[in-house]
């Protein structure tokens, strides 16, 4: 049987092809999940302002090379290019049933003591290179350090008040490190929190997340019976002028390292050393100072791990310092370093 052909005219084909293309548009629309986007309907809403006025985003400590929203708000770059870090343990990858069992609301809690910077920098860059490939879950670590001074990757060692030899002798040693913002210090009595999360996977940006690490602080010092507060241009949490908290984080491939330090009943007189966070002029404060007694550390590590689970809306859960820690780590939270 001889074929037959149909001529259509151009204007029925200039509608079928719109038709096509929107279709398209809106396959692609139901489907979005990435680049830093809230779809409609998502789970992961933009965190809410911390009860505060709004506050300017220019100096928050942001160290992220791979730039969810490019320079967005004053977020910074870090001197490091992407892949810098060396390498850090790479997990194989899970079978596809383990992974969708890690993309959970669950983040592993940590209590890992008194630790060594460095043993848990290495934890950090380790389990966060394992949560960017879907083998581990995300973690939140809360501790301590040994005295040390950190450098960030905007600089900051022009504001040693003091050389770093004198500092090495009086038991602190100075480090330069990837995450944003100027020098701080790190101490006993001060408590750390570093949050190993997927930003991308809860899509939030960079700027979100500080927003949440503010919230957080100042709901663990309500908790404490301390009224906390942001200030324009300055990084951290306030308290009647004395900051009493910092906040330094870096993004890589949408995931999170380093985070906050809260002074609990840390020595102020550590940071006379340095201009803290390059704020000349500005002073430091402590929880000790703030209530005229010193709290037991574990009461503002249990407020801190609720206000985390409020702010981010994560169910935490007790990983007992065994199930995802390097050796290395181990080892030096049983030594003390």
């Amino acid at each position: 049987m001889a074929s037959t052909s149909v001529v259509l005219p151009w204007s029925t084909w200039a509608m079928i092809a719109t038709l096509r293309r929107s279709l398209r548009v809106r396959v692609t629309r139901a489907s979005c999940h990435g680049r830093g986007r809230v779809c409609a309907g998502s789970r992961y809403q933009p965190l809410p302002d911390a009860g505060a006025a709004p506050v300017s985003h220019d100096l928050h400590r942001v160290a992220s090379p791979n730039r969810i929203r490019p320079r967005e708000a004053g977020v910074h770059r870090a001197r490091y290019p992407m892949g810098s870090l060396g390498a850090a343990a790479q997990p194989e990858l899970v079978s596809s049933e383990g992974m969708e069992a890690r993309l959970t609301d669950r983040v592993e809690l940590h209590h890992l003591g008194c630790v060594g910077y460095e043993p848990a920098l290495a934890w950090q860059r380790a389990t966060a290179a394992a949560v960017r490939d879907r083998a581990a879950s995300e973690a939140l670590a809360l501790l301590e350090h040994p005295p040390v001074y950190t450098v960030g990757a905007g600089g900051g060692r022009e504001h040693l008040r003091t050389s770093a030899e004198r500092l090495e002798r009086l038991g602190a040693r100075v480090i330069d490190v990837d995450r944003g913002g100027d020098i701080t210090f790190h101490g006993p009595g001060q408590l750390v929190a570093y949050p190993i999360l997927q930003l991308r996977r809860r899509e939030l940006r960079p700027t979100e997340y500080v927003r949440g690490l503010e919230s957080t602080i100042l709901e663990t010092l309500r908790v404490c019976g301390v009224e906390g507060e942001l200030v324009r241009g300055r990084p951290g949490v306030w308290v009647d002028g004395a900051k009493v908290a910092a906040i330094g984080v870096r993004v890589r491939g949408g995931v999170t390292t380093h985070g906050l330090a809260l002074n609990v009943t840390t020595g102020l007189e550590w940071f006379d050393a340095i201009v803290p966070c390059g704020i000349a002029g500005a002073a430091v404060t402590s929880l000790e100072r703030l209530l005229g007694r010193a709290p037991a550390m574990t009461a503002v590590e249990a407020a801190l791990a609720r206000a985390f689970e409020r702010a981010f809306g994560v169910e935490l859960v007790d990983a007992d310092g065994a199930c995802a820690a390097p050796v290395l780590l181990r080892e030096a939270v049983a030594g003390g370093r």
